[in-house]
């Protein structure tokens, strides 16, 4: 009893640190140069691969409900490269995303390209390793929900190894800007002016494509239904479909099932007035 209760509080100490590196430290280390903030976000790269059989804390034990550490991590990564395009953004906040994106696009690119190799080489009637299902869906969900001020893309991508080995994304993503910036493809020549307010964008998934492809067969419908959210957001990217009605993710329509399946919502949406 004492030792669990030991590892509660350990788990308790490491989440508030955690919270107070991502939501105190970095967005205000203004004066610190690219290395030490480069060193305080390394606390949570680290964090994101650690294994979870490697210490019984956040989830692993029995009757365990904990979030696993490595998926706080992942989580605070998705905090600061979400940052920037606000005003209340400061060019720390900026910078410390520059550093964040590179570090979470190749966790979740390892963490997809693993999975796919694994899915693909267990027989048929495998079971799935809960596990890594449940590390994937994190790194799914983090993947579809995540938008990027385009400072933070520019800089980050460059610290990506597909990005250094494929120009081609490089230069998509500029032809992607001017062509919003001038609100039609036709005018999007070369010199065209960039919008000033230019939107958040995600070009993350470009860097991620051929992971994202290697998971599209896998047997697991948590995973599939994720990555075809994922495929759809290139997609829109591209401007080949439209987000609107009906494009749900898959993790909303969990969340919808989840509360209709206790009551709170019947099929058909609408809202139940309760007395």
């Amino acid at each position: 009893m004492a030792t669990a209760a030991a590892e509660i509080m350990d788990w308790e100490l490491e989440l508030a640190v955690l919270d107070c590196l991502t939501d105190v430290v970095l967005p205000n280390c203004g004066s610190a140069d690219e290395p030490t903030r480069a060193r305080l976000v390394s606390v949570l790269t680290e964090g994101a691969n650690r294994p979870s059989s490697s210490s019984t804390r956040g989830g692993s034990g029995v009757g365990d409900h904990r979030e696993p550490f490595a998926h706080v991590c992942l989580r605070k990564l998705f905090v600061l490269c979400s940052r920037g395009g606000r005003a209340a953004d400061s060019g720390a906040a900026i910078s410390v995303g520059r550093i964040a994106l590179p570090a979470l696009v190749t966790r979740c690119e390892a963490v997809l390209i693993e999975y796919a190799a694994t899915d693909a080489a267990a027989p048929v009637d495998a079971h799935f390793n809960r596990r890594r299902v449940d590390l994937v869906v994190c790194v799914l969900d983090i993947v579809v929900s995540l938008t990027l001020d385009p400072r933070v893309s520019d800089a980050a991508a460059r610290g990506h190894a597909s990005f250094e080995g494929n120009v081609g994304i490089a230069t998509l993503l500029q032809w992607l800007r001017k062509a919003l910036a001038t609100e039609t493809w036709a005018t999007a020549g070369p010199g065209a002016p960039r919008a000033p307010d230019a939107p958040r964008e995600r070009a993350h998934l470009f860097l991620l494509y051929r992971a994202l492809v290697s998971c599209v067969a896998t047997r697991e419908p948590q995973v599939r239904e994720r990555v075809q959210d994922a495929l759809r957001l290139v997609g829109c990217e591209l401007g080949l479909i439209t987000e609107g009605s009906g494009s749900e993710t898959a993790a909303e329509r969990e969340v919808a099932a989840e509360t209709e399946a206790r009551g709170l919502l019947p099929a058909d949406g609408r809202v139940i007035a309760f007395e």
